[in-house]
């Protein structure tokens, strides 16, 4: 989705369960055209008619982002992701040949891999047994049930992955986005490198109240990036609105 016609392109990833319309209402200046990107198996993206493997490659993110930027005729290229779509934006941080002069993270996934999704999206077992549990719902308790005793997700996080997994329907799709998504997992010490060598200017926006995404690995990983600034918002993992318009707009200007 595109809004706008400035030479600035914001080229934006949504969050999980979220769609690229999300950016759309964002009130920025005039110079500034808005590319709002559907991760796969979100909202109306076609990935997965194009691609039977479902599985998105880092090549493949660089080859769709570069076209994008090349038929949209944009000058300076700023990027812009939110929990899920922070792993899309790493990846292009640490990867793609083209200038970016600058990056916002919104709660961001990407800096520290949860054990089960790990096992889940990274292993041939692993995907067998989510795949299996798409129709028996006792291998997901089963497993939130080792994570509570095992201390390996914090409550607030349990939770969350009852709400996203309480039926067939979600788990299958949940098993889709895990498999889409896993090969997303950018070198961060290539990224900060990059970000260092080339002056890109790199802004970390952290909920005070967040509970889903862990934030000590993104606080060392900052404080040790000349490039990057981290804020803290009193927020949880949901930002509003006016706080995301503020940093993109103190990150453009």
């Amino acid at each position: 989705m595109v809004k706008g016609t400035g030479s600035k392109g914001l080229i934006c990833f949504h969050g999980y369960g979220r769609k690229a319309d999300d950016f759309m209402t964002l009130n920025l200046t005039s110079e500034v055209k808005i590319i709002s990107i559907n991760l796969p198996f979100h909202s109306e993206s076609q990935f997965e008619e194009k691609n039977p493997e479902k599985t998105l490659w880092k090549e493949d993110l660089i080859h769709y982002v570069s076209k994008i930027i090349e038929d949209e005729q944009v000058e300076s290229i700023f990027l812009v992701g939110y929990s899920l779509g922070a792993k899309a934006v790493l990846t292009l941080l640490e990867t793609t040949t083209f200038s970016i002069q600058g990056a916002v993270l919104f709660a961001p996934d990407g800096f520290k891999s949860n054990p089960w999704y790990w096992f889940a999206s990274q292993t041939k077992f692993g995907e067998f047994i989510n795949r299996f549990s798409i129709r028996e719902p006792w291998v997901f308790n089963t497993f939130i049930k080792i994570s509570k005793i095992g201390g390996f997700a914090s409550k607030r996080q349990l939770n969350f992955a009852k709400q996203q997994m309480n039926s067939a329907e979600k788990r299958e799709l949940v098993f889709n986005i895990w498999r889409a998504h896993r090969k997303l997992n950018a070198n961060l010490n290539k990224v900060k490198s990059k970000i260092n060598q080339e002056v890109i200017s790199v802004r970390i926006i952290l909920g005070k109240y967040d509970k889903i995404i862990p934030s000590t690995p993104i606080r060392k990983w900052a404080e040790s990036s000349n490039e990057t600034i981290l804020i803290e918002e009193k927020c949880g993992h949901q930002i509003p609105l006016e706080i995301i318009e503020k940093h993109i707009l103190e990150l453009i200007q």
